[in-house]
Protein backbone atom coordinates (compact mmCIF):
# COMPACT_ATOMS: atom_id res chain seq x y z
CA UNK A 1 0.00 0.00 0.00
CA UNK A 2 1.22 3.42 -0.82
CA UNK A 3 2.36 6.18 1.85
CA UNK A 4 -0.59 8.30 0.46
CA UNK A 5 -2.90 5.80 0.98
CA UNK A 6 -2.25 5.00 4.37
CA UNK A 7 -2.24 8.60 5.22
CA UNK A 8 -5.55 8.94 3.94
CA UNK A 9 -6.49 5.88 6.09
CA UNK A 10 -4.95 7.36 9.22
CA UNK A 11 -6.69 10.49 8.90
CA UNK A 12 -10.12 8.54 8.02
CA UNK A 13 -9.16 6.66 11.11
CA UNK A 14 -8.18 9.51 13.29
CA UNK A 15 -11.37 12.01 11.89
CA UNK A 16 -14.10 8.69 12.57
CA UNK A 17 -12.36 8.46 16.10
CA UNK A 18 -12.89 11.95 16.69
CA UNK A 19 -16.01 11.95 15.28
CA UNK A 20 -17.13 8.60 17.68
CA UNK A 21 -15.67 10.51 20.76
CA UNK A 22 -17.96 13.29 20.20
CA UNK A 23 -21.22 11.46 19.83
CA UNK A 24 -20.92 8.93 22.46
CA UNK A 25 -20.18 12.35 24.59
CA UNK A 26 -23.43 14.20 23.61
CA UNK A 27 -24.97 10.08 24.45
CA UNK A 28 -24.07 10.51 27.70
CA UNK A 29 -25.26 14.28 28.08
CA UNK A 30 -28.19 13.43 26.73
CA UNK A 31 -28.72 10.34 29.18
CA UNK A 32 -27.66 12.48 31.67
CA UNK A 33 -30.39 14.50 31.04
CA UNK A 34 -32.84 11.76 30.36
CA UNK A 35 -31.80 10.87 33.98
CA UNK A 36 -33.02 14.72 35.48
CA UNK A 37 -36.02 14.34 33.55
CA UNK A 38 -36.85 10.96 34.95
CA UNK A 39 -35.72 12.38 38.45
CA UNK A 40 -37.75 15.54 38.18
CA UNK A 41 -40.70 13.20 37.28
CA UNK A 42 -40.41 11.38 40.32
CA UNK A 43 -40.28 14.40 42.37
CA UNK A 44 -43.61 15.55 40.65
CA UNK A 45 -44.99 12.37 41.74
CA UNK A 46 -43.83 12.65 45.19
CA UNK A 47 -44.97 16.45 45.98
CA UNK A 48 -47.63 16.39 43.07
CA UNK A 49 -46.98 18.93 40.27
CA UNK A 50 -45.24 21.84 41.20
CA UNK A 51 -44.29 24.69 39.04
CA UNK A 52 -40.58 24.25 40.75
CA UNK A 53 -40.61 20.32 39.68
CA UNK A 54 -41.58 21.15 36.53
CA UNK A 55 -39.29 24.12 35.94
CA UNK A 56 -36.09 21.30 36.80
CA UNK A 57 -37.68 19.29 34.46
CA UNK A 58 -38.43 21.88 32.08
CA UNK A 59 -34.60 23.32 32.24
CA UNK A 60 -33.25 19.01 31.48
CA UNK A 61 -35.11 18.88 28.67
CA UNK A 62 -34.06 22.04 27.38
CA UNK A 63 -30.70 20.68 27.64
CA UNK A 64 -31.42 17.23 26.29
CA UNK A 65 -33.35 18.97 23.17
CA UNK A 66 -30.32 21.09 22.52
CA UNK A 67 -27.84 18.09 22.56
CA UNK A 68 -29.79 15.99 20.46
CA UNK A 69 -29.99 18.79 17.80
CA UNK A 70 -26.13 19.32 17.65
CA UNK A 71 -26.60 15.18 17.40
CA UNK A 72 -28.23 15.31 14.48
CA UNK A 73 -26.09 18.34 13.16
CA UNK A 74 -22.72 16.03 13.88
CA UNK A 75 -24.45 13.27 11.61
CA UNK A 76 -25.53 15.50 8.69
CA UNK A 77 -21.60 16.57 8.92
CA UNK A 78 -20.67 13.11 9.05
CA UNK A 79 -22.95 11.97 6.10
CA UNK A 80 -22.20 14.58 3.68
CA UNK A 81 -18.69 14.28 4.54
CA UNK A 82 -19.12 10.26 3.65
CA UNK A 83 -20.58 11.52 0.60
CA UNK A 84 -18.07 13.27 -0.62
CA UNK A 85 -15.56 10.63 0.00
CA UNK A 86 -17.20 8.04 -1.49
CA UNK A 87 -17.84 9.89 -4.78
CA UNK A 88 -14.01 10.44 -4.60
CA UNK A 89 -13.65 6.80 -3.96
CA UNK A 90 -16.14 5.52 -7.12
CA UNK A 91 -13.86 8.09 -9.26
CA UNK A 92 -10.93 6.62 -8.35
CA UNK A 93 -12.35 3.22 -8.84
CA UNK A 94 -14.02 3.99 -12.20
CA UNK A 95 -10.80 5.29 -13.30
CA UNK A 96 -8.44 2.23 -12.26
CA UNK A 97 -11.17 0.14 -13.66
CA UNK A 98 -10.34 1.64 -17.35
CA UNK A 99 -6.67 0.80 -16.93
CA UNK A 100 -7.74 -2.70 -15.40
CA UNK A 101 -9.29 -2.99 -18.75
CA UNK A 102 -6.79 -1.33 -20.74
CA UNK A 103 -3.84 -3.18 -19.09
CA UNK A 104 -5.09 -6.53 -19.37
CA UNK A 105 -5.76 -5.64 -23.62
CA UNK A 106 -2.26 -4.99 -23.84
CA UNK A 107 -1.68 -8.01 -21.65
CA UNK A 108 -3.58 -10.43 -23.72
CA UNK A 109 -2.05 -8.86 -27.12
CA UNK A 110 1.60 -9.17 -25.78
CA UNK A 111 1.15 -12.73 -24.52
CA UNK A 112 -0.18 -13.66 -28.25
CA UNK A 113 2.31 -11.50 -30.30
CA UNK A 114 5.67 -11.56 -27.45
CA UNK A 115 4.53 -14.87 -25.48
CA UNK A 116 4.64 -15.16 -21.65
CA UNK A 117 8.02 -15.23 -20.56
CA UNK A 118 8.78 -11.98 -22.39
CA UNK A 119 9.83 -9.16 -20.40
CA UNK A 120 7.31 -6.54 -21.55
CA UNK A 121 4.58 -9.41 -20.83
CA UNK A 122 5.64 -10.22 -17.17
CA UNK A 123 5.48 -6.35 -16.60
CA UNK A 124 2.24 -5.59 -17.97
CA UNK A 125 1.34 -8.79 -15.83
CA UNK A 126 3.08 -6.97 -13.34
CA UNK A 127 1.45 -3.30 -13.55
CA UNK A 128 -2.10 -5.25 -14.19
CA UNK A 129 -2.18 -7.26 -10.73
CA UNK A 130 -0.97 -3.50 -9.27
CA UNK A 131 -3.73 -1.69 -10.46
CA UNK A 132 -5.88 -4.69 -9.99
CA UNK A 133 -5.20 -4.68 -6.04
CA UNK A 134 -5.91 -0.94 -5.72
CA UNK A 135 -8.76 -1.30 -7.60
CA UNK A 136 -10.42 -4.02 -5.36
CA UNK A 137 -8.91 -1.60 -2.26
CA UNK A 138 -11.43 1.43 -3.99
CA UNK A 139 -13.81 -0.53 -4.56
CA UNK A 140 -13.82 -1.90 -0.64
CA UNK A 141 -13.72 1.46 0.36
CA UNK A 142 -16.97 2.49 -1.60
CA UNK A 143 -18.63 -0.08 0.19
CA UNK A 144 -16.87 0.64 3.66
CA UNK A 145 -18.26 4.54 3.28
CA UNK A 146 -22.28 3.24 1.80
CA UNK A 147 -22.15 1.16 4.81
CA UNK A 148 -20.57 4.15 7.05
CA UNK A 149 -23.78 6.12 5.24
CA UNK A 150 -26.10 4.06 5.61
CA UNK A 151 -25.28 3.38 9.75
CA UNK A 152 -25.32 7.40 9.91
CA UNK A 153 -28.45 7.81 8.78
CA UNK A 154 -29.86 5.41 10.93
CA UNK A 155 -28.05 6.40 14.22
CA UNK A 156 -29.35 10.24 12.72
CA UNK A 157 -32.90 8.89 12.60
CA UNK A 158 -32.57 7.82 15.93
CA UNK A 159 -31.63 11.02 17.62
CA UNK A 160 -34.61 12.79 15.08
CA UNK A 161 -37.38 10.63 16.90
CA UNK A 162 -35.76 11.34 20.53
CA UNK A 163 -35.92 14.76 19.48
CA UNK A 164 -39.37 14.97 18.61
CA UNK A 165 -40.13 12.91 21.53
CA UNK A 166 -38.13 15.62 23.63
CA UNK A 167 -39.97 18.07 22.16
CA UNK A 168 -43.22 16.73 23.32
CA UNK A 169 -42.50 16.06 26.63
CA UNK A 170 -41.56 19.80 26.64
CA UNK A 171 -44.77 20.88 25.43
CA UNK A 172 -46.38 18.92 28.03
CA UNK A 173 -44.25 20.64 30.17
CA UNK A 174 -45.03 24.24 29.32
CA UNK A 175 -48.49 22.91 29.17
CA UNK A 176 -48.88 22.27 32.85
CA UNK A 177 -46.89 25.02 33.83
CA UNK A 178 -49.02 27.28 32.37
CA UNK A 179 -52.57 25.51 33.76
CA UNK A 180 -50.62 25.92 37.21
CA UNK A 181 -50.06 29.43 36.94
CA UNK A 182 -53.95 30.51 36.08
CA UNK A 183 -55.10 28.10 38.89
CA UNK A 184 -53.36 29.96 40.83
Amino acid sequence: MSSSNKKVNVVFTLQNTQFNKNINDMNRQIRLCEQQVRTAGQQMLVYGEKTQALATKQRALTTAIKSAETNINNYKKRISSLQTTMQQNISKTEQLKAKKQALSKEYKNSVKELGEEDEKTKELKRQLEEVTEQYQEYSNRVKSNADSINKSTTAMESQKAKLNSLKAQYQQVNRTILENSNNL
